[in-house]
């Protein structure tokens, strides 16, 4: 027992879990700040510390063994008692660090949320830095893992076992159209058959999962007459206010695009469900006192949403 202590080194036990929860050693390389040939003699010595491979090669990928699977509960659970015995454990001085933080978030929150979300960051933590990205031509999970993003919003259930995930807030979806079209003059003229009546916008499905929205419009008429499509809901949302297409939008986007475009929108004419957004972030961030401050001051400035 006593020779095998003397072996363990806790900058191991580190790699080891950013491993299991990368899976992958350019991505473990990069949440370290290591170089990939330092993060292979890592695992290499962890290899005979444990006297297993601990992770075989799967495409560009690595695959836990089943010895890694049975000790990582026991790593991550010690790293993390050893963290709270470090000194300034746990806090984070917003007022006075110099974070840069990611947020991929849909255009429309650039549309509707920032200018407010901007002055309230900079209230709160003046020297540091709030980026927001559209990255959603990406995977979720590479973005987050890479961490070229720190948080992702989404509408979609994303249920990977290396995210994490809070609903921030749920959005009621209201009907969009041109300020002056034809026939959707009044809120009178809004019914269920003269919604479907008009050539619609909708969103394009992601990874071939349908956004929340579009499936419970599809699922009231299968055979929509659709004549414009787009991965962007911001440009769904100025295609209606230029031209007589209707579409379903989230009120608090149209409230936004309305101000400046000739933009109306409406209830809709029937029963639809809020979609709920979600916020998600990688395992590897969990434990970190600075993104731990980022995720709860987000949660917080959509509570009035909730």
């Amino acid at each position: 027992m006593k020779g095998s202590w003397r072996r363990v080194d806790l900058n191991l036990l580190t790699v080891f879990n950013i491993l299991m929860q990368e899976q992958n050693l350019t991505h473990t390389a990069r949440v370290l700040s290591m170089t990939q040939p330092a993060v292979s003699q890592a695992l290499n010595r962890l290899r005979s510390l444990y006297d297993d491979a601990l992770f075989v090669r799967s495409g560009r990928g690595m695959v836990p063994t089943a010895k890694a699977h049975q000790i990582y509960p026991f790593v991550k659970q010690a790293l993390a008692q050893v963290a709270l015995t470090l000194p300034n454990a746990g806090e984070f001085d917003a007022e006075s660090a110099m974070e840069i933080f990611n947020l991929n978030a849909f255009s429309y929150v650039g549309q509707a949320m920032v200018p407010e979300l901007m002055a309230r960051f900079r209230e709160h933590a003046p020297h540091s830095q709030l980026a927001l990205t559209n990255r959603y031509d990406l995977d979720p999970v590479e973005l987050l893992s890479s961490r070229q993003a720190d948080l992702h919003l989404d509408y979609l259930r994303l249920g990977d076992a290396n995210l994490h995930q809070e609903r921030l807030y749920s959005e009621r979806l209201v009907m969009v159209c041109r300020q002056d079209h034809p026939r959707l003059r009044q809120p009178e003229d809004i019914t269920e058959a003269a919604f479907f009546a008009e050539h619609h916008a909708v969103m394009l499905p992601r990874d071939s999962k349908r956004y929340p929205m579009e499936d419970a419009l599809a699922m009231r008429l299968k055979h929509r007459k659709v004549a414009f499509s787009s991965a962007d809901i911001l440009s769904i949302v100025m295609a209606c206010a230029n031209s007589d297409l209707v579409a379903g939008a989230p009120e608090s986007l149209a409230r936004r695009v309305a101000e400046v475009q000739p933009l109306a929108y409406y209830p809709m004419p029937f029963e639809l469900s809020p979609v709920d957004v979600y916020l998600y972030w990688h395992n590897s961030t969990e434990s970190s006192a600075a993104h731990r401050w980022l995720r709860q001051w987000l949660m917080a400035q959509f509570d009035r949403f909730r």
